[in-house]
Parts: structure tokens; sequence; C-alpha cells
């Protein structure tokens, strides 16, 4: 087992394990955000609080909007709201502990599309932050410094780019690099820090994004982390039970002649469905504007099988790419994100409405006649 490589977790804070099994009321319908330069690069909903917490990337917050009111509230994080170079782009609800977890990461990787992946300061400049909005306390802030450096070590390779991130069953929390080099850091419920996966075996990056790893989920059911290998242009599996991450690569069919591989910027694995059975992968380049790319499983994704696209074509997400989806109550979402705003590539502009945008009913028209089930839950 790898080494812990840092403790940063807030004295006197721990999490709490809940098996409250909690169902919001049904929501559907194209909904619009207002708020200045959002800008959410990934969101996830809290299925307890009935709350949708949205990464506002440019501004380093994250917002907590309800959207049976449309109330909303900001939260910040000194030291990194509002300063360069942060961006908060990662978010991700953990049900089991009705906590948070956030990434606060070196935004120049992303402003360059894994070009730059020095520009800030990779000493300092990415954390996961593990968040309870019930108490509206950092639980831990965990510095993934020295994960990037012994990734660095032990590969050669210099990477950058932490975004995304799961929790399992035990509430590790788990997250990648996206550019320059392939590793997984794992993350204690208290924040230490280790490296659970890392090899200098990249692949060859995909021209229209040149990254190494994309969206992960966590799949409750059969324990499975899975990830996007944007450079091998399929899903990973890792058994979250093992001391150390060790790929294992999803047999995949019924791919169009046009497809050029996976490449999800964001993955989700909605509960609508019995078993979690469907995969939405936002493919920011896949299409003219880009699409959700729709997978089933029978066998706990041992196997997983192509259905369908969804295009990123209503009117009000034009000029976006679809970084990212959320299941809200009952719904799916595509959560647009306009990355061209700004006077270059994912830096903000001034744009004041942020749409998410209904997609349940083509995503069910894609996966029932598969054999998806839709939970009694959500019926």
């Amino acid at each position: 087992m790898a080494p812990s490589i840092r403790s940063s977790a807030l004295a006197g804070l721990a999490l709490v394990f809940s098996t409250a099994v909690a169902t919001c009321p049904p929501f559907n319908g194209t909904l619009i955000i207002e708020n200045y330069r959002l800008y959410p690069e990934n969101l996830d909903f809290d299925s307890e609080q009935c709350k949708l917490y949205l990464g506002s990337n440019f501004n380093s917050t994250v917002m907590v909007y309800d959207p049976y009111t449309q109330t909303q509230d900001i939260i910040s994080f000194p030291g990194i709201t509002n300063i360069e170079p942060f961006h908060v782009s990662g978010i991700d609800y953990d049900p089991k502990t009705g906590t948070i977890g956030i990434s606060a990461n070196d935004g120049n990787p992303f402003v360059s599309n894994g070009a730059n992946v020095t520009g800030g300061n990779v000493t300092r400049d990415n954390f996961i932050i593990r968040y309870n909005p019930r108490s509206k306390s950092i639980v831990f802030k965990a510095d993934l410094a020295p994960f990037i450096q012994e990734v660095q070590q032990q590969t050669g390779l210099l990477g950058n780019g932490i975004q995304d991130m799961v929790e399992d069953s035990v509430g590790n929390s788990y997250t990648y690099i996206t550019f320059g080099a392939r590793g997984l850091a794992k993350i204690s419920p208290h924040g230490n820090v280790s490296t659970w996966y890392a090899t200098d075996q990249i692949g060859t990056p995909n021209p229209f994004f040149p990254g190494i790893y994309g969206g992960m989920i966590f799949h409750a059911p059969s324990n499975k982390i899975i990830i996007t290998d944007s450079a091998g242009g399929r899903f990973n599996t890792f058994d979250a039970a093992a001391a150390q991450g060790v790929p294992t690569t999803v047999d995949m069919t019924g791919f169009p002649s046009d497809y050029t591989g996976v490449s999800c910027d964001g993955l989700l694995n909605p509960s609508r469905y019995v078993n979690q059975s469907v995969l939405l992968c936002s493919e920011d380049a896949f299409g003219t504007s880009g699409s959700i790319t729709v997978f089933r499983t029978s066998n706990n994704w041992v196997s997983a099988k192509y259905l369908g696209s969804i295009a990123n074509d209503d009117p009000l997400a034009y000029g976006s790419i679809p970084s990212a989806t959320v299941q809200i109550a009952n719904s799916l979402y595509i959560s647009p994100f306009f990355a061209t705003d700004g006077p270059v590539q994912d830096t903000a502009g001034n744009r004041t409405s942020f749409p998410l945008i209904d997609i349940t009913a083509k995503v069910d028209a894609l996966v029932l006649p598969d054999g998806a089930t839709v939970s009694k839950t959500f019926c």
C-alpha cells in the first residue's frame, strides 16, 4: 500500500455516515439560473436537502440552489475564491455522509487545453475540499501537490489538471490527473492523500481533447470506480476494495462508424435507473456542439453497450459544450458550459443566465427499449 503523503484534516470534524433514503418532490422542465458569471462546469444534487450544488468555475465559489423556490446562496473559500489561478470545477455530493466534494484547482491546464501543466504552482494550487453544507464547515482540505509530485517520481511524467472526484461506500474520495500523466489519488475520510494508481503507460491522447483521464463515477452496486480513459477511448473500472488500483477495461460494443472513442468531460450514473445501469457521458467534441453519449450495462459494467447520443442543440445552449449532466429528483439535465464567452477559451465572459436542459424523455427513449428500468422511487 502506498504511504500517506499528506494529512490535511481539520481538527474536531469527522464524517458521519447516513443510511437514510430520501426523495425530493418531482421536478421537470428546463431551468434557468440567474447569476452573474456563474459558469458552472460541474454540479450535483443533494437528495436529502433537495438542493443543487454548482461549481462557479471562474469565481471559485459554490452556489447552493433550491430549484423548487429558486433561492440561492454562495459558499466562498478564503485563499481560493476570486484568486487566480483557481477554478472550482469538480463537484460531487456524497449522500452517505451528506457532504460535498469540491475541486479547487489550478485553471491553467484547462485554459491551455493541456498545453500548460506548470503555469500555476503545482506545489500549492490543487485541493480537494470536503464541505458539510449542514454545519457550513470544512471537514478537510486535501493538498494534491504531493500526489502530483509522487506520480512524477514514479513515472517520470509531469501532470496537472485536477477536477472530478467520487466517493466510495466507506467515505474515501478519489480524483485523477487530467493532462500529461496517468494517476489516481485516494483521499481518506480524514483527508490523508495517497497515490492509489500511477503508470507511465499513458497512450496517445486524441487530437480534439488531449486529456488522459476524464469523467468518473462510483458504481455502488458493484463497488467499482468507473473512469473515462480518454487516451484509450474506453472506460476502465477499479475495485474500490483493492489496496492499490488495478484497471480493468470495460468491453464496449455498438459504436457507430463515425465514433472516435469515449472522451467524457463529465460522467453521470443516474439512480433513476435500477442498478444504476446507465452512463451519461458528456462529450464536448462529438457532434456540432457536443453531445451526451448514452451507455448501458447488464452485468455491472463488465461490458457496456453504446445506445446513442443526445445533441447539445437546445437554443438556450447555443455556444456551449455539454460539460456535465445531473439528476435533479426524478429528472435528467444537461448543464451547458459556455467556455468561449471570455477573451480566450475557458475564461469568464459577462453572462448572467445559465440554463439546465431537461433531457429525461430523450434518455428514456434510448435506454428503456434496451431493457433499462426506471426505479420505483422515480416513477
